[in-house]
């Protein structure tokens, strides 16, 4: 009888337990949502090693791939985390856009063509937050911009994405970005 009574409890202590997981999963889940996720921030500005397109934007992967080649011919390492700068939104449709992918590095550094090295000079900026599938994160900029209407902010210059050098292949929809809209400040 102990037993039977001990293993019941068991059960039960175990279905609360899994009831109690479901629901922080759906927290998470709600925490993610694009709408929540835009904060104003200041940060310091950076300079970054970059690698110039002049195309309609194309895979992370594909890009990463091209700078790690010309980057490794020069010495470099990717660092942990990349950046992808681009001069007009992501979203919209060009037949051809100005883009580049890099990662800050001192501004003291010296490179050789076709590499170079910029300033990043804004210290206001948008933030959002994004996890999904890397070919559908251009579906955050439109809750970016309602973000931005609705608190009256005015776009100062160049959109970065920032993400893991090596994002995920295992899992395509656990890509992670972090995406800033410089600012004007007050």
């Amino acid at each position: 009888m102990k037993v039977a009574t001990a293993m019941g409890m068991l059960i039960l202590v175990i279905m609360i337990v899994g009831c109690q997981k479901d629901q922080e999963q759906t927290v998470v889940i709600k925490q993610v949502e694009p709408e929540t996720t835009c904060v104003i921030i200041e940060i310091l500005p950076f300079s970054y090693v970059c690698l110039s397109f002049q195309s309609v934007f194309q895979d992370y992967r594909a890009a990463i791939d091209t700078f790690r080649a010309v980057a490794s011919r020069q010495g470099f390492e990717l660092a942990d985390t990349m950046l992808a700068v681009h001069y007009h939104l992501p979203d919209q449709k060009l037949d051809s856009a100005s883009w580049e992918i890099g990662f800050v590095v001192p501004e003291s550094l010296v490179v050789m063509e076709p590499l170079s090295v910029k300033k990043w000079n804004f210290n206001k900026v948008v933030q959002a937050s994004y996890r999904g599938p890397a070919d559908k994160m251009d579906t955050i900029y439109p809750h970016v911009s309602k973000f931005m209407k609705s608190h009256r902010l005015t776009a100062a210059g160049q959109v970065v994405e920032r993400f893991p050098a090596n994002p995920s292949s295992n899992d395509p929809n656990a890509f992670a970005a972090e995406i800033w809209f410089a600012i004007k400040s007050d």
